[in-house]
């Protein structure tokens, strides 16, 4: 896996907080636990149940944008 993969999976994992964070009205910590209780009941890894979430919004997949 290259550096840029972990990070891809960092972001997924970051953006699918903030949603959650919106969604519920709590802390990243908080967010961070509703995530990982999602992968442990579903059998699935984080990184799974993120890109699910993101995959799911009305608008569909926020796009990433960095800034050289």
């Amino acid at each position: 896996m290259s550096i840029f993969q972990g990070a891809g999976h960092v972001l997924w994992s970051s953006a699918a907080c903030g949603v959650i964070m919106g969604q519920n009205c709590c802390s990243s910590e908080a967010a961070f636990q509703l995530l990982a209780l999602a992968s442990s009941h579903r059998n699935a890894k984080a990184r799974v149940v993120a890109e699910t979430i993101l995959n799911t919004l009305p608008r569909g997949t926020p796009a990433a944008h960095f800034a050289d």
